[in-house]
């Protein structure tokens, strides 16, 4: 039997050999089929309480106008102060829109509403000579915020033009502003004059005009934007804002605001010629190219050149531009190559010139524009040009108003005036209506009227007892109809002979006439 002492031993030895089991590498364990399998502990299936919330996406921030709250007082004009007489609207232009300006609430802020009444180009002129007075020369910079706006609350983009009217001779240059994405919309619309020859000069009626002539919601067909104008600062070379006296009224230059009709031929049966408007750099360029109807994609009638008629150019440039008529047919006289008409006569201001059709036929070399005319243009004469409109019509004579030429019809193709010739008891003298006279009726419709020539009397042609006459110009109030086309309607111009009934009816829309002449 062990003593005490011994088995004390022998129990430390066995302890050593199961500690040293115990304490073997992992990579030491041998692998044990029977061996039970350890449990593993899942992850939670519920996240825990402190995971943070995902990061929200910032709010897009919509463009504001600028902050001038800091800026001195008069160096800024806000229309907090309901200001507005130093701007007027230019509405000389062909293009122009007859828009109505007002000071609105907008954004948080008083600003200026340009509201386009007719779809076509506000021309906003601000009289900086009259707002900074003594520190015109100082002027090199004018900035606004312009917002635009439609009345279905959509954005489209718009854009237009700035222009500086600089120096004595007030020549125009411009830089473009747009706001192109509904975060910048306001955006800052700016003029630098760059040069000596942009700045402008004391005693001079120096301005600038903003436009609008380029708008996505028009050609989207929506009714055309309003402008919002905001924050106007006129800065020095320096940067400095000039201070302005925004009390100050709006001094008008020469033919500013109406057109300049001095020097020239009054025109009735005036339409527009389509497509004919454009710009040129100067260098004698072409601000209007426009093919005629007899080549593919032309859009000129050369008919419409017509004996006696008058081409009217309405324009913006240092010199009056040039009419080219331009011919490459087989046939065609050498002159019809490259031939150049001068205006007969340009008004005072340098903004309408008109072309007489005989000028035209010499410098062709022939009248027999529907055969050799191939393209029809108005060219600079070495300044750049802007062509906002090119109209033809007929010389103006004197107006005669025809007496008892009024009434009214419900709009089933009736007759709203019918006046008997004199030939038969009636007040009408048909000895008026005399190739190259014109009528124009003033009316009220939603169609343009027509006239009607009427004739029961022996030997008149067949196409007598009924011609009906369409408008050669229409301007939605005052309609023109040629007598020419009357002639050849009525298949006869003994009128005074042959006519029973001069007639306004209308179109199929309620009609009222309150007014017919002659000229």
């Amino acid at each position: 039997m062990l003593n005490r002492k011994k088995m004390f031993t022998v129990f430390l030895v066995m302890a050593f050999i199961l500690q040293m089991n115990g304490c073997k590498k992992a990579e030491d364990v041998e692998t044990d089929a029977n061996a039970v399998t350890p449990t593993v502990t899942e992850a939670p299936t519920e996240a825990p309480t402190n995971t943070p919330e995902p990061t929200k996406e910032p709010e897009k921030k919509e463009a504001a106008f600028t902050d001038v709250s800091a800026m001195e007082k008069g160096t800024v004009i806000d229309f907090e102060d309901g200001q507005n007489g130093f701007i007027q609207l230019n509405t000389a232009p062909g293009n122009a829109d007859e828009s109505e300006l007002s000071i609105v609430d907008y954004g948080g802020s008083k600003v200026l509403k340009v509201d386009v009444k007719n779809d076509k180009v506000p021309y906003v002129a601000i009289d900086v000579a009259s707002l900074v007075k003594d520190h015109i020369a100082d002027v090199r910079s004018i900035e606004m915020d312009i917002a635009v706006g439609y009345d279905d609350g959509e954005f489209r983009a718009c854009s237009g033009l700035v222009y500086a009217y600089s120096g004595t001779e007030r020549t125009e240059s411009s830089d473009a502003w747009s706001v192109y994405l509904a975060t910048k919309n306001p955006n800052v619309a700016k003029r630098v004059l760059d040069n000596e020859s942009e700045y402008f000069v004391p005693d001079a009626q120096n301005f600038f005009v903003v436009t609008k002539e380029t708008d996505n919601g028009m050609t989207a067909g929506v009714s055309a934007a309003d402008l919002y104008i905001d924050n106007i600062i006129i800065r020095d070379a320096d940067g400095n804002p000039i201070p302005v006296d925004a009390s100050a009224g709006f001094d008008k230059p020469a033919g500013f605001g109406a057109a300049d009709l001095s020097n020239l031929t009054g025109i009735v049966a005036e339409s527009t010629i389509e497509g004919a408007e454009g710009k040129t750099d100067g260098g004698w360029g072409q601000a209007v190219v426009i093919g005629a109807l007899k080549n593919d994609g032309g859009t000129f009638d050369p008919s419409i050149l017509k004996p006696g008629s008058i081409i009217t150019v309405y324009y913006s440039s240092a010199s009056a531009p040039e009419l080219i008529l331009q011919s490459w047919t087989e046939g065609a006289p050498e002159t019809s190559g490259w031939a150049k008409v001068a205006p007969f006569t340009v008004n005072d201001s340098c903004t309408i010139a008109q072309y007489s059709y005989d000028d035209m036929v010499v410098a062709f070399g022939t009248d027999d524009f529907a055969t050799y005319l191939d393209n029809f243009n108005v060219g600079d004469t070495g300044n750049a040009i802007s062509v906002s409109k090119v109209t033809i019509g007929m010389p103006a004579g004197e107006e005669v108003v025809i007496e008892g030429a009024e009434g009214e019809s419900d709009g089933s193709w009736g007759q709203a005036v019918m006046l008997a010739t004199v030939k038969d008891g009636g007040t009408f003298d048909a000895s008026m209506l005399k190739s190259g006279a014109m009528i124009s009726v003033t009316y009220t419709s939603d169609i343009c009227p027509e006239v009607v020539l009427q004739s029961w009397t022996e030997g008149a042609p067949d196409t007598a007892g009924w011609a009906k006459v369409a408008a050669c110009a229409d301007t939605g109030t005052v309609a023109t109809y040629s007598v020419d086309d009357m002639i050849a309607a009525f298949g006869s111009d003994d009128f005074a002979g042959l006519l029973d009934n001069f007639i306004v009816g209308d179109c199929g829309a309620a009609l009222k006439v309150t007014k017919v002449t002659i000229q």
